[in-house]
């Protein structure tokens, strides 16, 4: 092999890495979201458990495509969501898809119900992509909810009259922080119950 031919097999080589396609970039913005910090805004009272919303996961992800020149669009074609990310740089693509079923929330308008479901749906197809892990069973029993279980109660104990502690109960239960399992919650009920008790004598 000639010099010429080996000194262009080597800028071949040299070109190629530094090509990196979609599926290289999105593996490069999962990492750099996972060290990330997100904040859970959303919050589900009726199984106790918060949530990331569109809003907490949208900004960071837009943030990190934008320096690795990726570009993301959703859109529902019939029954099917699709949230589709190029490379700026190779022009190459992914695809992210779910089927649809829009639901009917009681009190909202047919084009509401639509908007909801491409909210949730964009979400969905974001945290699927990037592999956002949102809940896990471990979480109640994590040393922040630990700590927060035992000073509830330690709070709870010290409460001087019914008004405060009844004050008390009513903010904590409309700013829950973090998940608690049923037998904590059961304590917690415990603790207020025999704590009013004390202060009827």
């Amino acid at each position: 092999m000639t010099e010429k031919k080996i000194e262009a097999e080597i800028i071949k080589v040299e070109n190629f890495s530094f090509k990196r396609d979609v599926r290289v970039k999105i593996m490069e913005a999962r990492l750099l979201l996972s060290q990330s910090s997100l904040t859970k805004s959303g919050y589900n009272p009726y199984k106790n458990i918060r949530y990331y919303e569109l809003k907490d996961i949208l900004p960071p992800i837009l943030k990190i495509f934008r320096n690795l020149q990726l570009f993301s669009n959703f859109s529902v074609v019939g029954e099917l969501a699709i949230l589709e990310i190029t490379d700026l740089e190779t022009n190459t693509s992914e695809k992210f898809t779910s089927s649809v079923m829009i639901g009917e929330v009681q009190g909202c308008t047919a084009t509401q119900n639509v908007g909801a479901m491409h909210t949730y749906m964009r979400r969905y197809l974001y945290m699927n992509a990037l592999e956002i892990v949102e809940y896990s069973d471990n979480e109640e029993n994590s040393t922040e909810t630990i700590v927060y279980f035992n000073n509830l109660k330690h709070q709870i104990r010290n409460k001087a009259d019914l008004k405060t502690l009844r004050q008390f109960v009513l903010e904590q239960t409309n700013n829950i922080k973090v998940r608690l399992n049923e037998k904590q919650k059961n304590i917690l009920r415990s603790c207020i119950y025999e704590r009013k008790n004390q202060l009827l004598v």
